[in-house]
């Protein structure tokens, strides 16, 4: 019986050292293709990819994928005509043109032609295609009334049209992939084991390809370094759709919590005090902007006084264009000499790092 596994405890847990360990056992012995290292998005690939081959540098290449690589290396050689999200919103405009014309549109006549609207329908279709809801299933699971079915009629008539066409969106792409894994029976025939690694959420579709990989005879290592106090319903619910197609729960521990990961249990938790006291931490609400950087100055003049040099204070700005304008002007009028030279992006700060 083939290993199905998950890890589940809190971030940095040293669980993901181990499996990444196995997969430099793999690339150091040449046999980078005999498994799949799965990510949720790219930038994770790069950064791992840079950790695998590191003390690898002869090595071969890895199965370094995101659910939507593995889909698009079974679609490379089929002819298949993919649209961008600006055709796909101009068929939908068209479609909606054509139904308000033909008096089959009536609840959302008046904002059809707007860009918003025809913006708002496209997200929608593209997340029923997402969740894999197919026209026929949408109307099954909605109300009859024109708010639900008029959206339906649009969704259906899009997907007409793909077809008619022999075209594919963005998420078609994907439900296609998903056939052509259930028909092509070589894709991880040849894997020794898959590792899935730093997912919070599975997407109804990864969940398909989850279903897939598991009819072979492979070990799956599955990472989830979400763990905390009072645990997130989504994981939960992760959790019993994975232990339902047998996959066996590891919690994992920690010592001790360091104080990100202490602050990070206050930010979601409910009914908890957000901010331990502190005489360092000071949280300043103010009901506008200009207030709140009143507050702030007010701040800096009382650290200024107490000693600490003003080239020694740093202001960070999440929102720059809506703050800057305002700063200057505050601290024109407490006569407080400020520079924006320097930027530095907040995940570079060393406290953030």
């Amino acid at each position: 019986m083939p290993n199905r596994v998950i890890y589940y405890g809190p971030f940095n847990n040293g669980k993901r050292e181990e499996l990444l360990e196995i997969s430099k056992t793999y690339l150091s012995e040449n046999k980078g293709h005999k498994f799949c290292y799965i990510l949720p998005n790219g930038k994770l690939l790069i950064k791992y990819r840079e950790i695998l081959f590191k003390d690898n540098q002869g090595a071969f290449d890895v199965n370094l994928f995101t659910f939507d690589d593995i889909i698009n290396n079974l679609l490379k050689d089929k002819l298949y005509k993919t649209i961008d999200s600006e055709l796909k919103e101009e068929i939908i405009k068209n479609i909606l043109r054509k139904l308000c014309e033909n008096g089959d549109i009536a609840y959302y006549k008046d904002v059809s032609f707007m860009d918003g609207f025809v913006s708002s329908i496209s997200n929608i279709i593209g997340e029923m295609k997402r969740s894999l809801i197919s026209p026929e299933k949408y109307y099954e699971n909605t109300p009859s009334v024109p708010f639900y079915s008029e959206i339906g009629l649009v969704y259906e008539k899009y997907q007409k049209f793909l077809e008619e066409n022999e075209l594919i969106d963005v998420e078609e792409g994907f439900i296609k992939g998903i056939e052509l894994l259930k028909s092509n029976g070589d894709f991880f025939e040849s894997i020794d084991f898959v590792v899935i690694d730093e997912f919070f959420d599975f997407r109804p579709q990864e969940l398909e390809v989850f279903k897939e990989m598991c009819k072979y005879p492979i070990d799956i290592y599955v990472n989830i370094p979400y763990k905390r106090d009072i645990e997130f319903s989504t994981i939960k619910d992760i959790l019993n759709i994975l232990s339902e197609m047998n996959f066996k729960i590891v919690h994992v521990d920690k010592s001790e919590k360091n104080t990100f990961e202490i602050l990070g249990d206050k930010l979601f938790t409910e009914d908890s005090e957000l901010i331990p006291k502190n005489e360092n931490i000071k949280l300043i609400k103010a009901p506008n902007q200009y207030l709140e950087l009143k507050r702030i100055s007010q701040e800096i003049k009382w650290l200024n006084k107490k000693g600490i040099p003003l080239n020694r204070m740093a202001i960070v700005l999440t929102s720059p264009n809506e703050y800057l304008s305002i700063l200057y002007r505050v601290f024109g009028e407490e006569k407080i000499p400020a520079s924006s030279n320097e930027e530095i992006r907040i995940i570079d700060i060393p406290l953030v790092k």
